[in-house]
């Protein structure tokens, strides 16, 4: 009987294609693939963002220290300021709104490109 058994899970393994896995697999193995590269992805984010806001800070306490050390202060004499003269600066308002809709027009082309870049490797 231990023999019959054996023959016919035996048969079975035959009867399968080990050469290449089944589309399932690979589909569960490609999804997997794609949230461990997302979460690198992130971690890479925070990381470089992280180090921004650290080497600001080491910036402004460098200059900090430089400061400190040779006493040094930010006071400014106001006297000495009056005798400063600023130029009357005018600002043309369809210049000025030239620019922000420009600007406004690349952020949006920017984050549409992007969206749709996503969606088509979610996709993939």
């Amino acid at each position: 009987m231990k023999i019959n058994e054996d023959d016919k899970l035996q048969g079975l393994f035959h009867n399968m294609k080990l050469d290449s896995p089944s589309i399932d697999f690979e589909n569960r193995l490609m999804k997997q693939i794609h949230i461990e590269a997302e979460k690198a992805e992130r971690r890479n984010t925070i990381k470089t963002i992280l180090f921004i806001f650290l080497g600001l800070g080491t910036m402004i306490g460098f200059v900090g220290g430089i400061f400190w050390w040779f006493q040094l202060s930010l006071d400014m004499d106001i006297k000495s300021m009056t005798n400063i003269n600023f130029r009357k600066i005018d600002f043309d308002p369809i210049v000025v709104s030239i620019t922000f809709v420009s600007f406004l027009l690349l952020v949006s082309d920017t984050l549409i490109r992007h969206r749709f870049w996503e969606r088509k490797r979610h996709k993939d």
